[in-house]
């Protein structure tokens, strides 16, 4: 029953977060990144989707998967990536956390708390407008760059 109220608690959660704001176009492109001090160099589409919805659990270099979504691009992030809604990624975590089998994405607010978490938290990925990327973490992948 605990485990049942955890997931109801954290639905609530997901469902209560609000779209992010409109982009213009001409706004820097989204990247994909992890600490600076990580052995990954890069990432396919498809690796990062399956990190990003909970399908895969480690990353390519074989370190444990500690994805965050950032507040402010989340929207804008999923539709670029897998072409989902807001709605139609809160309903597809809803089923996951409901059958118990992961947990979403960290929740963090800002460009700049995702890069403060990414760098102090091994194995953690995120995005972030490329503008934002500094020295503290390494573009794995360029949102909007086909590649597979």
């Amino acid at each position: 029953m605990r485990r049942h109220h955890t997931a109801l608690l954290a639905l609530a959660a997901l469902l209560l977060m609000g779209t992010s704001h409109t982009r213009r176009v001409g706004d820097d492109p989204l990247v994909v990144v992890v600490s600076a001090a990580s052995s990954l160099r890069e990432m396919s589409q498809s690796q990062v989707t399956n990190i990003f919805l909970g399908r895969y659990k480690r990353l390519p270099s074989g370190e444990r998967a500690f994805p965050a979504d950032s507040a402010t691009e989340k929207a804008r992030f999923y539709r670029e990536l897998v072409g989902k809604t807001p709605g139609e990624i809160s309903a597809y975590w809803a089923r996951l956390i409901y059958s118990g089998r992961t947990v979403p994405p960290e929740q963090i607010s800002s460009p700049d708390q995702v890069i403060e978490w990414v760098e102090q938290t091994p194995g953690a990925i995120a995005y972030v407008p490329l503008a934002a990327a500094d020295h503290r973490v390494r573009v794995v992948f360029e949102l909007g760059k086909a590649d597979d």
